[in-house]
């Protein structure tokens, strides 16, 4: 399926959202799209070029959910007072195990590579099962308000094809 117009976030934001793992090449990421992509928590390779990737180093690092991880803690310190009347250690381990599932679960996981002073200027978005390439860069603008041009892809082969270029560009940087 082909679409041309100003509202392609409609086919790229809902990849991203149905997505467990993506790939992306895009020479430009917005903040929207860093924002969005640091939310997910899942794992998300990006290939970009070099004027990008100061606003993207904040991702690589990940983004901590701060008021899930203390909604958690309280609830884990009532447990762990009621479980410290019948056996300290269970508690002390719950809690433990408790805090790291939440540093690993509200991090992103978010790897980005540079191609350096090579510029990048391929637009590719792909999931498991659907893939869109095209004009728009990973911009508001770019999906938002620009006239694009993109090509939703469905067919596991091609999608295949993408991927196996997505890794050859990946090893090179």
């Amino acid at each position: 399926m082909e679409y041309s117009g100003s509202d392609t976030f409609k086919y790229i934001d809902k990849l991203i959202r149905r997505s467990k793992s993506l790939l992306i090449i895009s020479p430009f990421i917005g903040n929207y799209y860093a924002e969005m992509l640091a939310k997910r928590g899942k794992r998300t390779l990006v290939i970009t070029s070099d004027d990008t990737l100061r606003k993207v180093r904040a991702l690589r690092r990940g983004r901590r959910n701060y008021a899930k991880a203390v909604a958690y803690f309280i609830v884990l310190d009532a447990l762990i007072f009621y479980l410290h009347m019948f056996a300290f250690g269970i508690g002390v381990l719950l809690l433990l195990v408790a805090m790291i599932f939440l540093v690993l679960y509200s991090r992103a996981n978010i790897v980005v590579k540079s191609t350096g002073k090579t510029f990048v200027h391929e637009k590719m978005y792909i999931g498991e099962k659907e893939a869109i390439i095209g004009s728009a860069n990973l911009t508001f603008s770019g999906t938002h308000r620009n006239i694009e041009h993109i090509e939703i892809i469905n067919d596991m082969r091609r999608i295949e094809e993408l991927k196996r270029h997505f890794y050859d560009l990946w090893g090179r940087y």
